[in-house]
């Protein structure tokens, strides 16, 4: 008789392999599953960060009054104001230059931006008129400059002194600032 030539594992192998398989499975899922709680609160403050700075761009590229809402419940909306009264009116939702659609948004609601929060109770804007008065709103108007400001029903014209839109998750927090005047915004 000739020689028996035997390739290949026997069981015993291979059932060893498959379980040094499944222990290093077993300790790589968690690392690769971890929270994903930081980048929602990156994308959710970028959303918004966005979004202020396409409608003050907006202001001086037209060298019309915008405005940006913010509102309790996350949504987002931006608009054209009608200035030829004594105060500005929402005029109409201004459009998202890439998909075309009104530009509006939900930033705690949206799928990507689940478990998102408000860190701090809205409105998000502070304003002072000239003879000393200050409101708190949901709304920023920027005008041709791009200077950040509000204008109430009865025309007073208030400067912004402080804008700040707070989101946390998972015990992290991230902040879009608004500057006064000059209408920056940066992401904290």
């Amino acid at each position: 008789m000739g020689c028996v030539s035997t390739r290949g594992f026997t069981l015993a192998e291979l059932l060893g392999a498959l379980a040094i398989l499944a222990i290093i499975a077993v300790l790589a899922i968690p690392s690769l599953s971890g929270s994903d709680g930081p980048q929602k609160l990156d994308l959710a403050a970028t959303e918004i960060s966005h979004a202020l700075q396409f409608v003050r761009g907006e202001a001086v590229r037209s060298g019309q009054p915008q405005a940006f809402s913010f509102a309790s419940n996350g949504q987002v909306t931006l608009y054209a104001l009608d200035n030829s009264g004594i105060a500005p009116v929402l005029d109409a939702i201004l459009m998202h230059p890439v998909s075309k659609k009104s530009y509006q948004f939900n930033v705690l609601n949206a799928q990507h931006t689940t478990g998102i929060e408000l860190a701090a109770t809205p409105p998000p804007f502070a304003f002072e008129s000239a003879n000393g008065l200050n409101i708190n709103s949901q709304l920023v108007y920027f005008n041709a400059s791009g200077a950040p400001h509000f204008v109430d029903g009865s025309g007073v014209y208030y400067r912004l002194t402080s804008g700040r839109l707070a989101l946390a998750v998972d015990g992290l927090q991230r902040s879009v600032i608004l500057a006064p005047i000059t209408g920056r915004v940066t992401v904290q």
